[in-house]
Order: structure tokens, then C-alpha cells, then sequence
């Protein structure tokens, strides 16, 4: 059972694990999108209040678009001119066309490499490198899920400021972006005077 209180539903949990696998390849994984859409289903009269199902459009400053909704499998499917390529939670990538699997990208392409991330964080303690996906990268994954929640609590078109993490045309929006905190919790800041 999920509950808003506690979680997001399936909109955070597959997208942190899927979404960062597209900020990557489109090598906008420490920005975000400029523009938010989407609808959904929340149960009503019930304990369980999370998002049954959704579709959320985001549209990048680059022109990108990227469309992230219950599918009934999780994975995440690449089109372009030449065909398209999905990569699935558990089978693998799989292509429209067998040529594009073996094509090798360039020096200067992005790349991106299939490693476990437990594996990962393990080799980056070791030779002190920054893990495949940093706290940051996280952030804007999560920061992602999160947006296509408010786009569809609020059934609204939103642009979005990813350098200021703001939305530019929804003062409820924003107020969206956090929660009230309940006492006796708090969040102490981390700056220092």
C-alpha cells in the first residue's frame, strides 16, 4: 500500500531507476527539462492515494522530448531517424533493426556504460572516482519524477527553470516543491554563518 505521505508511487520509484538512463543519454542528467505536462489517476476514498497511472511530457531546451508513462513493463525506449532502441529493466536492449545494436559510438558521442551500481560505488571507493551517478545526478532524477507529480496534481502545462529549480509560471507550483514539516521535525540548513 503507498501512500503520498510517505511516497510518490510508481512516478518516483521507476523513474529514479529509468530516468536517469535518459537525463544521461541526453546529456542533461545535472540540468532538467524547461517544460512539464502530464495527467493521471488518483484513487479517491481509499488509503492508497499514490498514482495509478500517468503520462508526463517533458520538453528539454534542446528541443527533446521525452514521454514517461505506465507501460506495464519498465524500460526505456531511444527513437530517432534511424530506428529506435529500448532498454528493459531485466532483458536488455533490444533495437529495431540488428545494425544499430552493433554500431559503435564515437570518441566524442555519449557513452554509456553497463555497470551495477553497487559495483560501481565499490570501484569508485577504491580509486576515488565519482560514481557513475553522483548525488547530484540523483537529485535531478528524483527532481524529475517529482515534477511530472506536480504537473499532474495540478493539470497544468508548467516551464520550469532547471538552473534556478523553479517553475516560472506557477506560484502553486512551487509551493509544491516542499512540504510542510511536522513538529517536532524540522530540517536544519546546511549553511553555515
Amino acid at each position: 500500500m503507498q501512500i503520498q505521505d510517505y511516497s510518490l508511487g510508481m512516478v518516483l520509484n521507476w523513474g529514479t531507476h529509468l530516468l536517469d538512463i535518459v537525463q544521461w543519454a541526453n546529456d542533461t542528467e545535472r540540468t532538467g527539462p524547461v517544460e512539464v505536462s502530464g495527467h493521471g489517476t488518483f484513487p479517491t476514498g481509499m488509503l492508497y492515494d499514490v498514482l495509478q497511472d500517468f503520462e508526463v511530457r517533458y520538453r528539454y531546451a534542446n528541443g527533446v522530448e521525452l514521454h514517461y508513462h505506465m507501460a506495464g513493463r519498465p524500460y526505456v525506449r531511444f527513437e530517432g531517424t534511424d530506428g529506435w532502441v529500448e532498454a528493459e529493466w531485466w532483458k536488455g536492449v533490444q533495437a529495431s533493426r540488428d545494425e544499430i545494436l552493433k554500431t559503435k559510438p564515437g570518441p566524442d558521442e555519449i557513452q554509456l556504460p553497463l555497470i551495477n551500481e553497487k559495483v560501481d560505488f565499490i570501484q569508485a571507493l577504491k580509486t576515488r572516482r565519482e560514481t557513475l551517478i553522483p548525488a547530484e545526478v540523483g537529485h535531478r532524477t528524483a527532481s524529475l519524477c517529482q515534477l511530472g507529480w506536480i504537473a499532474i496534481r495540478l493539470g497544468t502545462r508548467l516551464h520550469w527553470d532547471p538552473a534556478a529549480e523553479r517553475f516560472t509560471n506557477s506560484d502553486e507550483a512551487n509551493a509544491l516543491l516542499a512540504r510542510p514539516e511536522r513538529a517536532p521535525w524540522t530540517l536544519a540548513s546546511l549553511e553555515t554563518a
